[in-house]
Parts: C-alpha cells; structure tokens; sequence
C-alpha cells in the first residue's frame, strides 16, 4: 500500500486469499504426488500425512471464507507454476516428502506472519474474526509442519521465537501480487 491509499477490507484480504489459493494449489500437487505410502518410505509416521492431508481441508475452507466475505471482489484461483514460484528456493518438484515439508514450513509461516501484519487494517469487525480464526489456523499448522520436519534438527529456528514475525501490508500485497495473474489484489 502507498501511504496515500486506504486500506479496505478488500484491498486487505485478496493477498489473504491468493495465499489460500496458492497453499491449496500446493497442497493439491503435493498430496497427489506423494502418498501415504511415500511418507512410511521416507520414516515419517502415518499421522504426518494424515495432518497435511487435514491442513490441505483447512485451506480449501479458509478459501472459501474468504471468497465469500469478498463475494464479487474475491480473487479467484488460477493454475499456479509452483516450479516457477518456488524453484530459486525450495527443490521442486516435489520428489519427496522433505521437500513438501520444506514448502508447507514456508507457506504457512508466510500465511501466519502476512495474517498477523494485515490485522490491524481490517475495519469490518466480522472479517476481523474471520482472519483472527484464519490465522490461529494457520499458526497451527505452521507449528504442525515444523513438528513434523525436523527429525531431529537443531533448535532455535524461525519456528522457536515466542512471536510470529508480522509483515506489514505492503510486504503482503507485494506477495500475493507476486504470484497473482490479476492486477487488482
């Protein structure tokens, strides 16, 4: 946002949804290419995939939340090139699970912390709790990723600080723009 536009609901929550719509879209792709079985292969316990397969549920319903709230200003999904979002820094395609990990670790902190910068600019109090819940959601499942990744890596990372790193509006518009197809986000 420029410091001479105001911020509105819409203008605040399309870069939420096209977050959405990228991390279902992610999600899509990473659990059709890697079952339950390739988790077991790789050493991870079948509730990993379980919880990403729930988490995948959960982005389908914020989507729609959103998309709702917005009605006919909601941005809408569009086929994302995942290699070519995420390929200067995270290994894509998914080959593996780690490297869907990975990629899930990264969309939901960015879903956490773009929520968490972009609160204080919602002004319809019912979108307000909307993102709150959103958010707690995201959080969540930011937490569950973490947890399930590791397998033993060291700690103090970015998923052991007290508080979620914000980003403030234009860090999130800048964001969503960057793998939006429409301008108005």
């Amino acid at each position: 946002l420029t410091t001479h536009m105001t911020p509105t609901d819409t203008i605040v929550l399309n870069p939420a949804l096209t977050l959405e719509h990228l991390e279902a879209a992610s999600y899509t792709e990473g659990l059709l290419k890697l079952d339950a079985a390739a988790f077991a292969n790789a050493g991870y316990p079948v509730w990993v995939w379980e919880r990403f397969e729930q988490i995948y549920q959960h982005e389908l319903s914020h989507a729609e939340l959103l998309s709702t709230a917005l009605g006919s200003d909601a941005t809408q999904a569009c086929n994302y090139s995942l290699q070519a979002i995420f390929s200067s820094s995270l290994p894509l395609p998914f080959t593996d699970p780690k490297s869907f990990i990975a990629l899930s670790m990264a969309l939901e902190g960015t879903g956490t912390s773009a929520c968490t910068g972009a609160a204080q600019l919602i002004l319809n109090k019912g979108a307000l709790t909307t993102a709150a819940s959103i958010c707690a959601a995201e959080a969540r499942h930011d937490g569950r990723a973490s947890s399930a990744a590791p397998k033993g890596a060291a700690r103090n990372g970015p998923y052991d600080m007290a508080l979620s790193v914000k980003l403030d509006a234009g860090q999130s518009r800048a964001l969503a723009l960057s793998v939006s197809p429409r301008s108005h986000v």
